[in-house]
């Protein structure tokens, strides 16, 4: 479930604009930063991550293969140990 998020107060807003286009660092009561505020221009322009291998299709596609694999005896300590020997 996405979080609802925080409502600002317009004085609050105006210190986060105030940034000058740097990630503004949020602290809690003890100066602990528990976050960096990040305005919509940066958040466009971070690097995008990798996109996650583990889409539908390609689950789908392994699942299928792991149905035709002609060895499915194989313990999977023996599987480890090949894979230590490679």
């Amino acid at each position: 479930m996405e979080p609802t998020g925080i409502t600002l107060d317009d004085a609050t807003l105006k210190l986060l604009t105030a940034a000058n286009g740097h990630p503004l660092p949020l602290r809690n009561a003890d100066g602990l930063i528990v976050g960096y505020y990040v305005s919509p221009a940066q958040m466009a322009n971070l690097t995008p991550k990798e996109p996650d291998p583990w889409t539908p299709e390609e689950i789908a596609r392994l699942e299928e293969a792991r149905k035709n694999d002609p060895r499915p005896d194989i313990p999977h300590e023996e599987v480890l140990r090949w894979f230590k020997e490679q």
